[in-house]
């Protein structure tokens, strides 16, 4: 009897030990989640450049992130705007080649130091 309990308790001591790693654990050898809150303001425009600043919600174990665009709601062929280690992000471009008034979708994904995390949810603006 002593011996069948020795064996129950092997048994649920490797269930108890592996149930009980914190949600870190668990995240950590996963993709990064998309970062959360994504907003852009524009920055005022002088005769020579505009710009945005965006901002979002930091992602945990991400070292650094990076701003997509595109002139379509679409990812796939979203292009790299800008990078940052911390949010806000600014971006400036040259004022004398403007964008003419066109609507651009923007979206942030953080990076760890080896992956991409998921995208972010998009947002948009008009470019002048």
């Amino acid at each position: 009897m002593g011996r069948s309990t020795f064996t129950t308790l092997m048994l649920l001591v490797p269930f108890l030990t592996s149930s009980c790693h914190s949600a870190t654990d668990v995240t950590q050898g996963t993709s990064l989640p998309a970062p959360e809150g994504l907003f852009a303001s524009a920055v005022v425009c002088s005769q020579y450049t505009c710009g945005l600043t965006f901002s979002f919600n930091a992602v945990e174990f991400a070292e650094s992130y990076l701003i997509y665009y595109n002139s379509s709601n679409d990812t796939s062929t979203a292009s790299p705007l800008a990078a940052g280690q911390f949010s806000p992000i600014g971006w400036s471009y040259d004022h004398a080649k403007p964008f003419g008034g066109a609507a651009y979708y923007f979206w942030v994904r953080a990076y760890d130091g080896k992956n991409y995390g998921r995208w972010s949810t998009s947002i948009s603006s008009v470019l002048y």
